[in-house]
């Protein structure tokens, strides 16, 4: 599939870009995991528990209806124990500056334990003209050194054919995104990633040490409510509902804890609920992705974001 092999070019590519020294100690460093993936399994030399840099990736672009464009960014943390608190400033940040200050400042370790999921895949979107030439980059810093990863909608070979309703939907196992609705906090509803989905709910209020309830319907979409999409024939799929932090306070006590954050979810249709503990007040924001394929397809997961003011 071309969404593959262009995610895994961007980590590649990312990688080259490092400093010589650092790609020489890594390719130096042989470790034995492995992470299973749809093309098999795939040696993952970089990793360590800690101490590695997060790298950002360019996860391609996609049209929207009104003619713009969405450039999907995610991550490639290179630690499989140490999440990363890295703040929008000098060592995390967008250009143009019009741009800055959406990317997420919570960097969550190698997800082990997802199905299909390497790494963090279109965490965040950015919406562009379409065809645009002018790159967009993102910067990402530790160790006093630079990784970034430039993107824009000029790039033929990075389109991805309609995110929500793949036209090979045999390769990508009959899967479509999903559409969900926040249910607490109430809000909006939505599917994939950009202008249609990508729903934001908040403010919410929320206190140090009480749980903040959150719970979200899912249902897979029908031919009746999207004209592009054809029947599956698959069978009924149960969903994976995941939440993370997204960014807020940094520290240990800024860290938000789930009660449950890796949730299954239907099949054909369900909700699923958690509550998210927090243990330092200010402004956070949380990111619920809500799998209904392979997060290598690019096609098939929506995402959500809960903004919540944490009072003490």
């Amino acid at each position: 599939m071309i969404q593959r092999l262009l995610t895994l070019a961007g980590v590649a590519g990312a990688l080259l870009c490092a400093p010589p020294g650092l790609t020489t100690s890594l390719a130096a460093q042989q470790w034995e995991e492995r992470i299973p993936g749809n093309a098999g399994e795939w040696g993952v030399q970089a990793l360590r528990p800690s101490g590695q840099p997060v790298i950002p990736v360019f996860d391609g672009w996609y049209a929207e209806e009104d003619g713009t464009a969405s450039l999907c960014f995610g991550y490639f943390n290179l630690n499989f124990d140490e999440a990363l608190e890295i703040p929008v400033g000098p060592y995390n940040y967008i250009e143009p500056e019009e741009y800055n200050g959406v990317q997420p400042t919570y960097f969550n370790p190698v997800p082990l334990l997802a199905r299909n999921k390497q790494r963090h895949y279109c965490v965040f979107t950015i919406n562009v003209p379409q065809g645009g030439g002018q790159d967009i980059v993102w910067h990402l810093g530790r160790h006093y050194e630079d990784y970034s990863v430039p993107a824009h909608s000029g790039a033929v070979e990075y389109r991805v054919d309609d995110i929500y309703f793949p036209t090979d939907r045999a390769e990508r196992g009959g899967s479509v995104a999903p559409i969900v609705r926040f249910l607490e906090p109430e809000g909006p509803e939505g599917i994939g990633k950009g202008l249609r989905g990508g729903m934001r709910v908040g403010p919410v209020a929320a206190r140090v040490g009480e749980p903040l309830p959150l719970s979200i319907a899912v249902r897979q979409p029908t031919a009746d409510q999207y004209a592009e999409l054809e029947p599956y024939e698959g069978g009924p799929r149960t969903f994976e509902v995941t939440w993370q932090k997204y960014s807020g306070p940094a520290g240990i006590a800024g860290i938000v804890t789930f009660s449950d954050n890796y949730i299954a979810a239907g099949p054909v249709e369900g909700t699923a609920a958690t509550t998210a503990h927090f243990e330092e007040p200010g402004d956070y924001v949380l990111l619920v992705q809500v799998l209904g394929g392979g997060y290598d397809n690019q096609c098939c997961w929506t995402n959500g974001y809960v903004e919540v003011n944490v009072s003490p």
